[in-house]
């Protein structure tokens, strides 16, 4: 009954939010963009796997933003930045804390 009724209304919406990313042009390397302006970092800061804590933390957005918006799988982040999928989990995990705790968005909010 209900439960089933908001798994559905909840899977409807995260379709429609990835649908509008994707007609506004949001892909993986939008991502690193906006957290490379977030962050004032390079994006080939951002793809490395080195363990620099501002490399991690731009990661671990890119990684909470990329699966939880764009619905890409993990699998395929770890393949982009060389890391295992346990990684890649962890660093989801991350960016969501970091996007939290700064209360960074994927789409900037215009400032009236």
């Amino acid at each position: 009954g209900d439960f089933v009724s908001t798994v559905l209304h909840l899977a409807g919406e995260q379709f429609e939010r990835r649908h509008d990313l994707k007609t506004k042009g949001y892909d993986f390397e939008a991502v690193i963009q906006r957290v490379v302006n977030l962050l004032g970092m390079e994006p080939h800061e951002v793809l490395t796997n080195s363990k620099n804590k501002q490399a991690v933390r731009a990661r671990s957005l890119v990684c909470f933003w990329a699966f939880n918006e764009l619905g890409m799988n993990q699998t395929e982040l770890a393949q982009r930045f060389g890391i295992s999928q346990p990684a890649v989990s962890s660093a989801v995990r991350k960016g969501e804390k970091i996007a939290r705790a700064d209360s960074y968005e994927l789409l900037e909010t215009m400032k009236l």
